[in-house]
This record gives C-alpha cells, structure tokens and sequence, in this order.
C-alpha cells in the first residue's frame, strides 16, 4: 500500500521492541482488517440467516459474494500494482496536489473495467434482473473500495480504515438481516451491498 513504507520506517528507527510490536501490529490492521471485518459479516449473515433463509438461497450468497471478492481483487489488482508505485514516488516528492487530482481518473477507469468484465458475467446465472444488478453493484463497490483504502493510505489515515471497516460491517449486517426477513436473496444482497457503499462513501469523505 503507498506510503506505508515510509510510516513503517518512522516506527522502526527506534528500534525498540515496543516499536517493532507496533509496526508489526500496524501492518496486521491495515492489511487483514478490511478482509476481515469483510469476511466475518458473510460468515455472521450465513449463519444466522438459516432460521429465515432456506439453504439454497444461502448458498447462493455466500458463493456469489466470494466470486464478487475473488473477480475484484484480480481486475483492481492490475490497477493496485501501477497505482501503488505511482502515489509512492509522489509522497516522495511530496507532490499531494496530483495525488488528489488522480483520484477520480482512477476511479472511472477501474469502474469502467469492473462493469465490463462483471456485467456480462451475471448473464450465465438463472436469477432475477433485480439481482444481477445488485450483484454488478457490489462488484463496482468493492472493486474501488480497494482502490480508495490507497488513496486513504497515502493520508496515513489507517486507524480510519478499520473504524470504517468495522462500521460499515456492523451495518451490512444490520441491513442484511432485516432486508431478508422482507425480501429473501434480494434483501441480503442489498443489505451486504449497502454496508459497502456506505464504507466506500466514508472512505471517500
């Protein structure tokens, strides 16, 4: 992630065990936190959904939820890798001004590229229109939540990752299981979707 680099270097110049445990417990957060947080919330709403959701419909989120995961990591991946080295040598440079100039580019580049290649995708699945939308949304969403957590990162602002991981998962959850009661698959796509798009609106605040 840009910039981390150099926070990880400021922490280990002490070179004190304390420190160390620091750094250590600083790339954990930063790195397994959002997976995490992410990942608990599919686990928390497949589990506690079996008593409102019969076991195909559970099946089907949970499996269309990690091909969301899995399609988004390898499409943003190939922005990730350029994007990271790019906002590095900026922060070197301290040239902030066109880090936040490249942020929308960005976006609209990796959006463009997550409906293309997840659009089409949805054809091959026997469900509703309603669903297929949601699913290309979630799609969206997740693919530039990643590219925005190294917008973020370069503002060393990594204790506001995880809160917002945190919270934005507390509210998938929440919507999650109140959206199934009324409306079945649909309602549990939306909820776990809207928990994203609220993650990605607080990460973009």
């Amino acid at each position: 992630m840009a910039g981390i680099g150099f926070e990880l270097r400021r922490i280990l110049s002490r070179d004190t065990l304390g420190e160390q445990f620091q750094a250590y417990f600083l790339v954990m957060a930063i790195v397994l936190g959002p997976f995490l947080c992410s990942a608990s919330v599919l686990i928390a709403l497949s589990t506690f959904s079996i008593g409102y959701a019969d076991l195909d419909t559970r099946q089907i989120f949970t499996g269309a939820v990690v091909y969301v995961f899995g399609g988004s990591l390898i499409i943003t991946g190939l922005v990730q890798v350029v994007l990271a080295r790019f906002l590095a040598d900026k922060i070197y440079r301290g040239d902030y001004d066109s880090i936040m100039a490249s942020y929308f580019p960005v976006m609209l580049i990796t959006s463009a590229l997550l409906v293309i290649t997840g659009a089409p995708f949805t054809l091959l699945f026997d469900i509703s229109v309603l669903t297929k939308v949601l699913l290309v949304t979630l799609y969206v969403t997740i693919g530039c939540l990643w590219i925005t957590v190294i917008y973020v990162d370069t503002t060393q602002g990594y204790r506001a990752i995880v809160a917002i991981f945190l919270l934005g998962s507390v509210f998938a959850f929440i919507a999650g299981m109140t959206l199934l009661k009324a409306y079945g698959l649909v309602g549990l796509l939306a909820g776990y979707t809207l928990g994203h798009t609220l993650m990605l609106l607080l990460l973009l605040h």
